[in-house]
């Protein structure tokens, strides 16, 4: 349990299907972290963002940021190192493929689809799951996490899975004519889906940590 509390899930870039929009004004680098006590690793890194193309993969450790040693810093004060400035320098030092290295970027203000939340689905798929982890796409697992980071990951891409599979059947029951019992079923059942039973108790304690984050960026 105290090691659960250590650990923190920092959102650093915003992805359509969260609940929540965090209204960042400022430009990103595009990178999505999780940090454990003061470890900080980089566990998705946006496609065509100044990360991308500077060469920064998932499953980087990250350690200063414009030489500034983060391993104390809290969530919100990674969170407003990172962000500045269109067009602003900054300097991340990292390491990928074991070698340690600093790489400088220039800030975007990254444009991402928000189609999702326009979808009929999304009000029927917000009763089952968590908000913040039904991500798009499953997150990179490194051999090298610590244990808490890839019990994260593992529950991540869980509910990534099970939302797709709840998107499949809505969009059948969308065909038949019977379209809100049916709509009604699928929902009834994903609820009493056993599988990792635990998986929403955790999702919802980080779903708490996470609050904090909702009230500095609304």
């Amino acid at each position: 349990m105290k090691k659960l509390l250590l650990f923190t899930v920092v959102i650093l870039t915003f992805y359509a299907s969260l609940t929540s929009v965090f209204a960042f004004n400022n430009a990103e680098t595009g990178i999505r972290i999780l940090k454990d006590g003061d470890l900080v690793y980089i566990v998705d890194v946006v496609a065509n963002s100044p990360a991308e193309k500077a060469g920064i993969l998932s499953g980087s450790r990250l350690y200063k940021i414009n030489n500034r040693n983060i391993n104390n810093y809290s969530p919100i004060e990674i969170v407003n190192l990172l962000y500045g400035e269109d067009k602003s320098s900054i300097t991340l030092t990292i390491k990928q493929y074991n070698k340690k290295e600093k790489i400088e970027l220039k800030r975007e203000q990254l444009k991402i689809s928000k189609n999702n939340f326009n979808n009929e689905h999304i009000q029927y798929w917000l009763q089952i799951a968590p908000p913040y982890f039904a991500l798009n796409h499953h997150l990179v697992n490194n051999e090298e996490y610590p244990r808490n980071i890839k019990r994260y990951i593992f529950a991540n891409n869980y509910w990534i899975d099970r939302r797709t599979n709840f998107i499949n059947s809505y969009n059948t029951c969308v065909q038949s004519s019977l379209k809100n019992d049916c709509i009604k079923q699928i929902v009834e059942k994903e609820k009493a889906t056993k599988n990792n039973p635990k998986g929403r108790e955790w999702f919802m304690r980080m779903a708490d940590q996470l609050s904090l984050f909702e009230e500095k960026y609304k």
